[in-house]
């Protein structure tokens, strides 16, 4: 074995372990690339970087090792190998089927430990193995570049305009609007008999027009899990084939154009839905949005543990939604994202007019409320219920932008006449997130069901006249069939 059979090994290793996971990372966000600030340039810096800068340096690293020091060369290739196959092991079927089991952080270290020895004995055969492996590394970029090329990724749907609608499938095929908003958690938002808070007027003016249902829960405490309920009207566990059956967007899209404003699980918008993404677009160099993904497959491998650590020694947080990532590439809130959202679903709505239309958005205005941990029922550190009232109050203040810019965007709908003959369904993703709280270094909470999943809803049917409050409790996992009996399909 001679040093540059480790250079071309290293080749082999950054196809295995870095070259497809990364690369199937984002292509399984099919709107990762096409809605961030994905262009030729940023194409050609990450391909620089993952197909040539990585595999050479690694190469070189080997190879200059194993001149200087050939032992602790080939124990250094054993572990590094160890350890990634064991990464791979744990991010991609570990995580998955077992995220709470006891025993899944003694089984990583397990897979780590033993293959060593056995690599190091059989090191030849395996280095032979990666300079082959290397060759994988060409015909995946072949693929790659075929399928995330920029000129690729354009979207163009073809879906009915208004002129092609007669007035009689103008009248009988309302707009539908799909609205959630992040952290509208329904103990800050109404009071204790279950009716929205007087601040929050425009709110209250709605779910005095609408459908309101006071008892309305979250399928989960994570946007992404609770959002994917919603959006298909089954409880979402592990199966990653989500979409295959009818979905919100599949039913009720028939006929209409569907527009998607989505910076999470934008997996879920598909040609020909015409699709958006706010957070990153315009703002993000081509490097801050490859460092983004190279910081999502680093947080999709590292096991928790470490993870954790990262999180609360430098801020590093991984995982395969850029949208956060990306957000904190921008200099701007999220009021002013959610602000900026609204205004792009109200351009969309005045261009469409009254023609057949879907609008799916999940708007970050009311994202991260400053809540302390006294402002939870049941919080014991600080038991003073003066400073509780005080935090719920400045909860409440960061939540009237919300308020006003909903109110805006209802009253200019009502202004443009179709307010009347749409179905609008405001709610929210989720409760609050114990588990960012934990990160955080917060207090540990005694969460009840209502701080966790318990959220504002409400939905106006077309043509609704009076509201009602419907006090039978209700999930996301409802709200799919709910709107197809209003609608009468």
């Amino acid at each position: 074995m001679r040093g540059r059979d480790l250079f071309w090994a290293g080749f082999g290793l950054a196809a295995v372990f870095l070259q497809l996971p990364i690369t199937k990372m984002m292509l399984d966000d099919p709107q990762a690339l096409h809605l961030g600030a994905w262009t030729v340039q940023t194409f050609l810096l990450f391909s620089v970087i993952t197909f040539g800068v990585v595999p050479v340096c690694l190469g070189l690293a080997l190879a200059a090792l194993f001149k200087a020091y050939p032992k602790t060369c080939c124990v250094v290739l054993a572990i590094g190998v160890s350890f990634l196959v064991a990464t791979q092991v744990n991010s991609e079927y570990l995580q998955v089927h077992f995220p709470q089991a006891p025993w899944r952080h003694s089984l990583f270290a397990a897979l780590v430990l033993l293959p060593i020895i056995p690599l190091i004995r059989f090191r030849e055969p395996v280095v032979r193995l990666f300079k082959a492996a290397g060759l994988f590394g060409v015909a995946l970029f072949a693929f790659f570049a075929t399928q995330a090329f920029p000129g690729r990724l354009a979207m163009a749907p073809s879906q009915p305009s208004a002129a092609a609608m007669s007035p009689v499938a103008l009248q009988e095929s309302p707009l539908i609007f799909v609205l959630t908003f992040e952290k509208l958690v329904a103990n800050y938002l109404t009071d204790g008999k279950g009716a929205v808070r007087k601040e929050f007027s425009n709110l209250a003016q709605f779910a005095q027009e609408a459908d309101y249902y006071p008892q309305a829960y979250s399928s989960s405490t994570a946007t992404v899990y609770a959002l994917r309920s919603l959006y298909s009207g089954r409880y979402w566990t592990k199966e990653r084939s989500w979409m295959d059956q009818p979905t919100l967007a599949s039913i009720l899209g028939a006929g209409r154009r569907t527009y998607m404003l989505l910076d999470v699980v934008t997996d879920y918008c598909r040609p020909p839905a015409t699709c958006i993404r706010t957070i990153g677009e315009g703002r993000v160099s081509s490097l801050g949005l490859v460092a983004a993904f190279y910081k999502g497959y680093l947080g999709a491998i590292l096991p928790d543990p470490i993870e954790v650590r990262l999180i609360r020694a430098v801020g590093f947080r991984g995982g395969f939604d850029m949208a956060l990532d990306i957000y904190t590439l921008e200099s701007r809130s999220y009021t002013e994202i959610g602000r900026q959202q609204l205004e792009r679903l109200k351009a969309l709505v005045q261009a469409q007019g009254e023609a057949p239309a879907l609008y799916i958005m999940h708007n970050f205005i009311s994202q991260d409320p400053p809540v302390l941990s006294s402002a939870m029922p049941g919080a014991q550190h600080p038991q003073n219920p003066s400073v509780r009232l005080e935090e719920l109050a400045t909860v409440r203040d960061h939540l009237k932008p919300f308020d006003a810019a909903l109110g805006e965007f209802l009253s200019w709908l009502k202004a443009a006449g179709l307010y009347d003959r749409a179905l609008i369904l405001i709610t929210s993703d989720t409760g609050n997130d114990p588990w960012q709280r934990g990160i955080q270094g917060e207090a540990e909470l005694p969460l009840t069901p209502d701080d966790l999943v318990r959220v504002f809803l409400a939905i106006k049917r077309p043509g609704q006249r009076a509201g009602r409050i419907l006090s039978a409790p209700i999930r996301h996992v409802d709200v799919l069939p709910t709107i197809l009996s209003d609608l009468g399909i």
